[in-house]
């Protein structure tokens, strides 16, 4: 094994870069393994070294977990085991809160276990003792919290073992001492196919307990190159890492010169000495134009409240309001908050949240003009009739029934090609007739016309389906025709085994629908506009 490198830094950019570099050293069909702190992050590093040399070949991308998973998968099978998702632990730490609530041996948290949050919180904590390797015995010397704390941790055991699943620490144990075990029988590949005897990246993965620790230990002492960033801060990953590491690289804490967000980053984790000690953070110069404050707050609205009042002083100092921007870590939490801050401040914001849809309204448009277009396209009509957009009279978001048609100029002609109207569909002067007895004329599956309009087609979907139409109006006309004839069959037949039967009146409700002349008066009106 070459040396194991280190590379701190305080700013992501530099550590990314220091990863680029120790892929770039390596020729275009040499296989690596790239963990993340997440798969995403190890995603997002090789897109960018695929970007940056033009073509790459056999870079393995996992986070921690998924590696574990991975070098374990033969081990896992032989034992009939799975690994336990997170979500699966707090289920299994539920139930065992349970199984003690309900033996009666839990005492001093018995008040607060059959609380709903409590299952997240055990399987929080019996990872954290679990990782750790912490003993029971240990457990029973903390008083009345570490007795229970002890039942509840055997009881998890108990149970993960009769569901079949191991958990990430012993998940993570197993897969160190596979890795150890293959490198002693000169293994390369210890379980799926994959080599471990290759450079190693390990992208920003934080390794603060044991578990984590001899697994990283392991891949360290398999991989030909190792290379392995870390923030500066971090100081728990650091010191689990010196240990391995027999060329530390640079530890680059000024990377982007000098700044208020410069020192931020630097030493934003550093603790402070309030005797002006090595270790303090430079207070911001009164006289500095761009500086970086930091603030607490006892809660979220005071924190919202904070600042709406660094919004007005920022704009005592002349920093227009479109000049500022507020984000939010958890917008699900804070942007109510937020906004009643800045209404009672007398700010006025725009709000925005993550990427919006477009609008299911402007599609279902969309999608009948070219249902038009493509003359009567099944495929088509069924996707506006998927996007749910029926309007629904005297309802909020309805088009109003008093609507004055559009008119187009007589240039209109010289001004966009000429495209056929929905409107004549939308606005048909249709007969009213009465509701028959007992119907809501809200209904449209017994009363299609309202106020003399005839309403967007509803449930029409299953009945494309069920007449086969394709499109064309021939082929409408003769698949529609021919679906009225069969469910009229349908109808005879199930009233004459049982008249009261649900079916019955589903039946009648197709018929009902496809009776409603909809779709004929869309195919009059697209042949005339077509031709």
């Amino acid at each position: 094994m070459d040396p194991v490198t280190l590379h701190r830094s305080a700013a992501a950019a530099t550590r990314l870069a220091a990863a680029h570099e120790f892929l770039d050293a390596l020729s275009p069909a040499t296989e690596a393994i790239v963990v993340g702190a997440t798969r995403e992050a190890a995603d997002d590093l090789v897109r960018g070294q695929s970007v940056r040399r033009g073509a790459t070949f056999g870079l393995h991308r996992f986070s921690l977990r998924q590696l574990a998973a991975r070098v374990t998968a033969t081990q896992l099978a032989a034992r009939d085991l799975a690994p336990s998702t997170r979500l699966g632990a707090e289920a299994v730490a539920a139930r065992a809160a349970f199984d003690e609530l309900e033996a009666g041996t839990l005492s001093y948290l018995s008040p607060i276990a059959r609380l709903r949050s409590f299952g997240r919180t055990l399987a929080s904590t019996l990872d954290e003792l679990r990782v750790s390797d912490l003993d029971a015995d240990r457990l029973d010397q903390c008083g009345a919290v570490g007795a229970d704390l002890a039942r509840l941790a055997a009881r998890y055991a108990q149970h993960l073992e009769q569901a079949r699943l191991i958990d990430i620490p012993d998940l993570y144990r197993l897969a160190a001492t596979t890795i150890s075990s293959s490198h002693e029988a000169r293994q390369a590949a210890p379980a799926g196919g994959l080599r471990l005897d290759v450079p190693v990246v390990l992208v920003d993965v934080p390794v603060r307990d044991e578990a984590t620790r001899a697994l990283v230990c392991a891949l360290a002492g398999r991989a030909s190159r190792f290379l392995a960033t870390v923030p500066v801060g971090d100081e728990r990953t650091t010191t689990a890492l010196s240990g391995l590491a027999t060329v530390t690289g640079p530890s680059a804490t000024s990377p982007t010169g000098s700044g208020p967000l410069a020192r931020v980053r630097e030493r934003l984790f550093e603790p402070i000495a309030h005797n002006g000690a090595s270790g303090t953070v430079d207070p911001a110069q009164p006289d500095e134009p761009d500086v970086v404050a930091l603030f607490s707050a006892p809660g979220e609205s005071r924190e919202c409240v904070e600042i709406a009042r660094a919004v007005h002083a920022q704009a005592r100092r002349g920093i227009p309001l479109d000049r500022m921007a507020v984000l939010l870590r958890a917008p699900q939490v804070y942007a109510a908050l937020l906004e009643t801050a800045l209404r009672r401040a007398g700010v006025e914001a725009w709000f925005v949240r993550g990427t919006r849809a477009p609008d299911p309204a402007g599609r279902a448009f969309l999608a009948l003009l070219a249902c038009a277009a493509e003359r009567l396209s099944a495929r088509r009509f069924s996707e506006y009739l998927s996007l749910g957009q029926v309007p629904v009279p005297d309802q909020a978001g309805a088009p109003p029934l008093d609507r004055g048609r559009w008119v187009p100029p007589d240039d209109s002609d010289q001004l966009v090609p000429e495209q056929p109207s929905l409107f004549d569909l939308a606005e048909a002067d249709v007969p009213a007739s009465d509701p028959p007895a007992g119907a809501d004329a809200d209904d449209e599956d017994t009363f299609p016309v309202v106020d003399g309009t005839l309403r967007t087609p509803w449930r029409w979907d299953r009945l494309l389906v069920e007449s086969a139409v394709i499109g064309g109006h021939d082929r409408w006309t003769r698949r529609l025709a021919g679906l009225e004839r069969e469910l009229e069959l349908r109808l005879q037949a199930c009233q004459r085994e049982d008249p009261e039967s649900s079916r019955v009146t589903r039946i009648q409700s197709d018929l009902m629908n496809l009776r409603s002349k909809a779709i004929a008066r869309l195919l009059d009106w697209s042949e005339s506009q077509l031709g």
